[in-house]
């Protein structure tokens, strides 16, 4: 049975807008999610526990059959998998980045993500000046393709906690030493953070960034560290395998999807990125993927302009809702397709908010719970007193290895 899971970002809200009003799903016109609202299985979904944090990279986890909170102890050693790095079991995975600081403050978190050429030449030096001395055998850089690095640090001990470590978007503005990681190894890391400034600021390129009035990327940040470990693959979930595909504005999206076991569509395939990404041209993409795999895991943002959200649930419905589940009809043949909200966001503090979201399911033997169209209150009524589904159960809908 070949199926389509479809995860709507931005598209979800609590209707809590000063002066009340629908919220802009309700206003959208959504034919294509309403039909399959009327004659499949809408219902709410519970997304992970709050105490995790409201980010919608949690909601995916979960979709993708993942633990959500190994996958939060895990961000590094995942994204590292995703791009090829070699990792040995039970090595300790961190992000690597390149930060401005200043009178020992993080003042820019990212000037060299902005030029993948100047962070290349930058890391080549670190490289070169043996930042890494020759009796750090244990440690490894790797540079990434893009703006993604990573050090992995060989034979960590499994009895040892994994250092706690800052985000460098959390640090800015911050003195170093209230953000420098902490715990076990904490001493070695700050250490390789602190040596790897003189080595950067002295670098013809960032001399050259200070003279035209650019941020230098000048000291080496390390974070998100985390336990390589073997992630289960959702072949594993269904008898005889899965070919799937994912497709995704994300970066960490698209990690996870890997580790999972799915192929990626490579990102320079879907023009735009985030909700700059053209619906249609992403529906195009995944019925070019379905052709081919029995699965096709397809995220696509609304933009966080709460204003333009509706015109784009509107764009969404018609290039990649009504397209996926027309060649899925066509092809006469078993199928299943699942759309689900990644979280829900406030229209009043336009923050997250812990609400269900709506999802519905339409396809090949699914048992009919009806409602009057594909949005918040209508799911909200349908779902009625009935627990709400937890999110690491939707991919199982979809697969049609539980009901």
């Amino acid at each position: 049975m070949r199926g389509a899971f479809i995860v709507l970002e931005r598209v979800a809200s609590r209707a809590d807008a000063p002066g009340g009003g629908p919220t802009p799903l309700e206003r959208a016109r959504r034919p294509h999610l309403d039909r399959l609202a009327r004659e499949g299985m809408l219902g709410l979904a519970r997304m992970p526990a709050q105490d995790l944090g409201p980010g919608a990279d949690l909601a995916h986890a979960a979709f993708l059959g993942q633990d959500p909170r190994r996958c939060l102890a895990a961000r590094a050693p995942i994204e590292a998998t995703a791009d090829g790095v070699p990792v040995k079991p039970g090595a300790v995975v961190f992000r690597l980045d390149l930060v401005a600081t200043w009178d020992r403050k993080l003042v820019d978190a990212a000037p060299a993500a902005r030029d993948a050429d100047d962070a290349r030449a930058l890391l080549a030096a670190l490289s070169a000046a043996s930042w890494l001395g020759a009796k750090e055998k244990d440690l490894a850089l790797h540079p990434g393709p893009l703006d993604r690095h990573f050090l992995t640090w060989d034979g960590w001990p499994d009895s040892l906690p994994v250092p706690e470590t800052t985000p460098p978007e959390a640090a800015a503005g911050k003195p170093l030493a209230a953000s420098f990681p902490r715990g076990s190894g904490a001493e070695r890391l700050v250490d390789l953070m602190m040596r790897s400034t003189p080595i950067l600021a002295g670098h013809a390129i960032n001399k050259k960034r200070t003279q035209a009035g650019r941020p230098p990327a000048n000291q080496v940040w390390l974070w998100g560290a985390g336990q390589a470990a073997a992630f289960p693959k959702l072949a594993e979930r269904r008898p005889g395998g899965l070919r799937g595909a994912a497709i995704s504005p994300s970066a960490y999206v698209r990690a996870l999807a890997s580790v999972s076991g799915l192929g990626v569509v490579p990102v320079a395939a879907v023009p735009g990125t985030g909700a700059e990404a053209e619906p249609a041209v992403v529906g195009a993409v995944a019925l070019g993927a379905l052709a081919t795999h029995d699965l096709v895991y397809v995220h696509v943002a609304a933009p966080a302009d709460v204003a333009a959200r509706t015109a784009a649930i509107e764009r969404i419905d018609a290039g990649v809702v009504g397209p996926i589940v027309a060649a899925l009809e066509a092809a006469r043949k078993p199928f299943r397709v699942l759309v689900a909200a990644d979280r829900a966001t406030s229209l009043a503090s336009r923050g997250p908010a812990p609400d269900p979201v709506p999802f519905v399911l339409f396809g090949t033997g699914v048992a009919a719970r009806r409602g009057t169209g594909f949005s918040e209150a209508a799911a909200l009524e349908t779902q009625g007193r009935v627990e709400p589904t937890a999110a690491g159960d939707l991919v199982g809908l979809v697969l049609g290895t539980s009901r």
